[in-house]
């Protein structure tokens, strides 16, 4: 079993005030982390289409920049998925995005949080942005 995992940051009310009044700025969370999501969803697709030995389940949580309460949440019922279903975890995709440490950086990073976890980096071209610094 592949597992895909992602996360759906949860915005400050402030964000919503701006979103409220219509003056917003569109695709907010683009890179952090929709995208990623996005890619996950377009995977399982291909998966679903295709010829895939093997089984792939999606785990997207709420919480990732804070206490991680929706990963820790998450780890009993997939301990409990493997049981019901005979799973046998192998591996885990995490398309989070990696950014460069100050403006001008042109290093590339692999991030590392946990044993047997690798972040995989795509250099894409563009403007950067976030969600609280979107200009």
């Amino acid at each position: 079993t592949s597992m895909f995992y992602s996360h759906k940051d949860e915005l400050p009310d402030q964000v919503r005030e701006d979103i409220e009044q219509g003056d917003w700025l569109f695709g907010r969370g683009t890179m952090d982390m929709k995208c990623g999501l996005a890619l996950q969803m377009a995977m399982i697709e291909q998966a679903c289409e295709g010829r895939f030995d093997g089984n792939v389940l999606l785990l997207a949580v709420p919480d990732e920049e804070v206490n991680s309460v929706g990963m820790r949440a998450a780890v009993p019922r997939l301990l409990e998925l493997a049981r019901e279903h005979d799973l046998d975890y192998k591996t885990v995709l995490n398309s989070e995005p990696m950014f460069s440490r100050h403006p001008g950086d042109q290093n590339k990073y692999i991030y590392t949080g946990s044993i047997g976890k690798v972040l995989p980096g795509f250099l894409c071209y563009g403007k950067e942005t976030h969600v609280g610094e979107p200009f």
